[in-house]
């Protein structure tokens, strides 16, 4: 990466520019990307900043399983706020911004790249921690616990930088992408790095994901096909409850599940379209784009996707924006209380000026006694 940046050093600048911002002259693109980039950062950091107070404020949401949540928010606020915002950075500059800064370039390419697959890892871990809670609940105390969830957070970033290391040792590398203007990773350096990124920091989760959620609707299904035969006996109004409930909670189960997969699959498989389809780089620039922005925009929904679908995180939601609320009224009334304060008492000065004017005390004279 290093001899690839003093390469282009020691070109003109002219050349240099044909390298970095080969794609100046495509400003709509560059507009589109660069609001859609700002608008996600905007809502990223709200709407994970929102679940991480959630789970902070709401007793009912301080529980071991939602670690993973709180995990998630914040690998997806890192990508937001130092990723995108490099990014947005690149755009407005048409990249020349990194001309002469490889070092940066490898740092927020290694970020990005740990980061995103923390991300993926991250749902992947949420999914297995739901799926022993609901199928194997005998044993999910003796793999979640206290002693256990932080070693798990841990291997789960450890294996998100190993997926990335091989870029540090040359197998891939990191390097500024002049389709996307940001630094990234080289997609076109060595294919078999391309595959094994795609492969370990894509496909895995997401048959993790897969497997997780089949084996629940399965379980939840046969726990239905149970309690229907316990019931058997019941009168028939008890049954018709039971059946709708039963419904209703696979209903909202099925849906989850849909939206969780259906995000995740739609906005990450365009990039992984792209890189693996595209390796000698003939496809026009805006599908690369598109690819990029949908991948990064996951980032920035992720956390909304599953605290929408819990009341729970509704009412921690509320929690959160009432004490900020009651909080910015404290502060306004504090700085009130003290400007009348202020303006009442007189200062100092005008206090010895006053008692200067009408009292000479260095000319009065004791009194005398009269005996």
């Amino acid at each position: 990466m290093e001899a690839e940046f003093d390469e282009v050093v020691n070109i003109s600048w002219e050349s240099a520019k044909e390298f970095f911002a080969p794609y100046r002259k495509n400003d709509p693109i560059s507009i589109i990307f660069l609001t859609w980039t700002f608008g996600m950062c905007v809502v990223g950091c709200i709407g994970n900043a929102l679940v991480i107070g959630a789970i902070h404020t709401h007793k009912k949401l301080r529980t071991l399983g939602n670690v993973f949540l709180v995990n998630l928010a914040v690998t997806d606020t890192v990508i937001t706020l130092f990723v995108a915002n490099f990014g947005m950075v690149g755009i407005l500059t048409d990249g020349y911004f990194y001309h002469d800064k490889g070092v940066l370039c490898n740092l927020i390419g290694a970020i990005c790249m740990t980061a995103c697959s923390c991300s993926c890892w991250s749902i992947a871990s949420i999914s297995v921690n739901r799926y022993v809670s609901i199928c194997h609940r005998l044993v999910y105390p003796y793999i979640y616990n206290t002693r256990t969830v932080p070693f798990i957070v841990l291997f789960v970033w450890l294996i998100c930088f190993l997926i990335d290391f091989p870029n540090i040792v040359d197998w891939g590398r990191h390097a500024y992408d002049p389709r996307l203007m940001m630094c990234t990773y080289d997609f076109t350096y060595r294919y078999s790095y391309t595959l094994f990124f795609i492969g370990v920091g894509f496909c895995v989760p997401l048959a993790v994901n897969i497997y997780c959620y089949t084996r629940i609707i399965l379980f939840a299904h046969n726990s239905k096909s149970t309690i229907m035969k316990m019931s058997a006996t019941s009168t028939k109004r008890s049954k018709m409850m039971a059946r709708r409930q039963l419904q209703n909670s696979d209903r909202r189960l099925l849906r989850s599940v849909l939206i969780i997969l259906c995000v995740f699959v739609l906005m990450w498989l365009p990039h992984a379209v792209m890189v693996v389809g595209d390796y000698y780089v003939r496809w026009p620039r805006i599908l690369h784009v598109i690819g990029a922005a949908l991948a990064h925009g996951k980032r920035s929904i992720n956390s909304i996707i599953y605290a929408a679908s819990n009341r729970t995180f509704r009412e921690g939601y509320i929690m959160v924006l009432r004490l900020l609320f009651n909080k910015v009224l404290s502060c306004r009334s504090d700085v009130r209380d003290k400007r009348v304060a202020s303006s009442k008492q007189p200062s100092i000065a005008a206090m010895s000026t006053s008692g200067h004017g009408n009292l000479d005390f260095s000319s009065e004279k004791p009194p005398t006694s009269n005996a």
